[in-house]
């Protein structure tokens, strides 16, 4: 059953156009919180900002949502929520910030790079309202660190047996556009080097863990993910074709492991094993779940459950039916958002259904951010029309939609 999170009242959008990277948690009181960042047209502008809703009467009762009510930086750009719910029953939200000078030209306004420094804010109150007050922002890893290189989330914190809260997180480059920088390389300007003369164009991305051992209150980087080789490229070398490994998702197996799940340009998901809590892995290698270079999320239902997946079901241009049959996508089009099953902890994976299947040029179905609530998952995506691509105003199916399904 499909409802809406930034549609159905008018009233939700703010006058904000752009809204993705949902994510959910469930509050002591039973309510749903979902938060997600949003801007008046297209994603990186000065002023992106996180928006929060809470609904306390199921699924259907998302009345309003109001901003993050956090100090930020003056035309600045944050970015990715992921919502926690300890123990004790206070809510945090981490979120990565824009800092530095990670923007580039464009108009009619200039554009931050994806990500930033990593953020932690608590609600102060009971229950997040949008009166409700928060801790001053606390950066837990900045983007100074590892030579300048932009830090992103885009999945949930999970906790292990040991205790500590395990956050996947990646470092990305900065996408900036190379032939607005002297030196047409990717990079941002530092901190201090506002005219632009010094650049950090040596910083390596890949994919880690954050993990605290004390609930949150300190915080240490853990393991390093680099890029991986495409699938059937054999020994490395120096011409062997990578792909990013970024938007990973982490789940702990039941014998103490972690594996964890990454986005890729390969055509398919990809995994690692660590078997020391996340400081050394296994060589990242495609899984058989094929994926269109999109997010996708793993989680282990409770408790001590099979895995569920979230992705879209395809290859980046074509989609394969049940039956084998291939068809061409329409461009630059997301679909299949899917669900698949894992009883072996992810050895193996059973699709169990197709939450949204649509086809138009530039609609993409993407970002599944998934919910346990006992029997029942509820998934959060966003629907919207890549810039460039047919966009309804009055269609109230686009922004932040949910689905609730049995399982």
């Amino acid at each position: 059953q499909k409802e809406g999170i930034t549609n159905g009242k008018w009233k939700i959008f703010q006058g904000l156009r752009y809204h993705h990277q949902a994510s959910l948690a469930r509050l002591p009181s039973g309510a749903l919180f979902a938060s997600w960042q949003a801007a008046e047209d297209t994603e990186g502008e000065p002023g992106q900002e996180i928006r929060l809703a809470v609904s306390r009467d199921g699924v259907k009762a998302w009345k309003t949502s109001w901003t993050l009510n956090v100090t930020r930086a003056a035309g600045g750009a944050q970015w990715s929520p992921v919502p926690h719910v300890d123990a004790s029953g206070k809510l945090h939200i981490f979120y990565t910030e824009s800092e530095g000078d990670c923007r580039r030209k464009a108009k009619p306004k200039p554009k931050w790079a994806p990500g930033g420094s990593i953020k932690i804010t608590t609600c102060l109150d009971q229950e997040p309202t949008p009166q409700s007050q928060w801790s001053e922002p606390r950066t837990i890893y900045g983007i100074e660190e590892d030579s300048w290189i932009p830090k992103m989330l885009s999945n949930h914190l999970i906790v292990l047996k040991t205790g500590e809260w395990v956050l996947p997180f990646w470092r990305e480059n900065t996408l900036l556009a190379k032939a607005s920088w002297p030196d047409s390389k990717e990079h941002c300007r530092t901190k201090d080097n506002p005219a632009g003369q010094k650049y950090t164009n040596t910083a390596i991305p890949y994919a880690s863990l954050l993990v605290s051992t004390d609930g949150g209150t300190t915080w240490a980087s853990r393991g390093k993910l680099h890029d991986a080789a495409y699938p059937d490229e054999g020994d490395w070398s120096l011409a062997t074709k990578t792909t990013w490994l970024i938007e990973n998702s982490v789940v702990q197996l039941s014998n103490g492991d972690l594996r964890m799940y990454f986005r890729t340009s390969a055509g398919f998901i990809y995994d690692a094993i660590s078997k020391d809590l996340g400081y050394t892995w296994t060589e990242p290698v495609p899984t058989a779940i094929q994926n269109p270079d999109s997010k996708s999320q793993v989680i282990r239902l409770e408790p001590d459950g099979p895995l569920l997946l979230a992705f879209n079901d395809h290859k980046r241009t074509v989609l394969t039916d049940g039956n084998g049959t291939s068809t061409k996508l329409p461009n630059k089009c997301l679909t299949h958002l899917s669900l698949a099953l894992s009883e072996d902890d992810g050895e193996t994976w059973r699709r169990i259904g197709v939450l949204r299947g649509g086809t138009a040029p530039g609609l993409r179905f993407h970002y599944p951010y998934m919910l346990q609530m006992g029997c029942k998952v509820l998934v959060a995506y966003s629907k919207f029309y890549v810039t460039g691509f047919k966009y309804q105003e009055n269609d109230r199916e686009l922004g932040i939609r949910a689905v609730h399904v049995h399982i």
